[in-house]
Order: C-alpha cells, then sequence, then structure tokens
C-alpha cells in the first residue's frame, strides 16, 4: 500500500527538512526508486527535489 502525506505550512517552518529525512529514510532502506515527492507548483517542487503533482499524474 502505498504511503500518501500532505505536509503544509507557513513558510520556514521545516517542510523541506521533513522531506530530505523521508528522502534518506527511503535511500537507507534502498527504496528511493519508489519514492515520488510532488508539489503543486514547479518552484515547490523544485524547493524540495522533486517535480509538479501534473507532470507524476502525466496530465
Amino acid at each position: 500500500k502505498p504511503i500518501l502525506m500532505m505536509l503544509g505550512g507557513p513558510g520556514g517552518a521545516g517542510k523541506s527538512q521533513v522531506f530530505d529525512a523521508i528522502k534518506d529514510f527511503y535511500k537507507a532502506l534502498g527504496h528511493f526508486n519508489q519514492l515520488k515527492v510532488t508539489a503543486p507548483t514547479g518552484l515547490a517542487a523544485n524547493n524540495v527535489g522533486g517535480s509538479t503533482i501534473h507532470s507524476e499524474a502525466s496530465l
């Protein structure tokens, strides 16, 4: 079963650090290729090292 998570909050709350910790966890398990990090805008996706929701959904 996939884990779906929505992480929100104001700027400077540490959301990017949470994403980095999750990515490090998946890398340590050897399952990084199974992780998809998405964001609603290109700028947000770039900031978390992911892609846009629309890009991942091929829309």
